[in-house]
């Protein structure tokens, strides 16, 4: 969730953007549930998608983490309209410590002073 909100599209479909995709992609691969596979956008050189393994085939298929987005209320919201859900922000320190890693390992950056 925390790669999602910090760099992820939420409009339309699932992708997210990274440069880091030999550590963060075989992470992102393991917590997905079955039927879903990460896929990178042709001609793109950061950009994955997240489809189901039919719509890999090209044959359409039930997007079960676009299902609990739309749920959460975050599907087609833009970058300036995301927000946490309480369900995440109101949970064990473990769950908002993912969320924050995972903001942090997308969108996150360290600036000189």
């Amino acid at each position: 969730m925390g790669l999602l909100l910090g760099d992820g599209c939420l409009v339309q479909a699932m992708s997210f953007s990274t440069n880091d995709h030999e550590e963060l992609i075989p992470i992102i691969r393991e917590m997905l549930p079955d039927g879903l596979i990460v896929k990178k956008q042709k001609g793109e050189n950061y950009s994955w998608n997240i489809v189901t393994s039919k719509e890999d085939q090209g044959c359409g298929g039930n997007n079960k983490l676009i299902n609990a987005i739309r749920e959460l209320k975050l599907f087609n919201c833009r970058s300036h309209d995301k927000f946490i859900p309480d369900c995440f922000k109101f949970n064990t320190v473990e769950v908002r410590h993912s969320i924050l890693q995972g903001m942090l390992d997308t969108d996150g950056h360290i600036a000189p002073c």
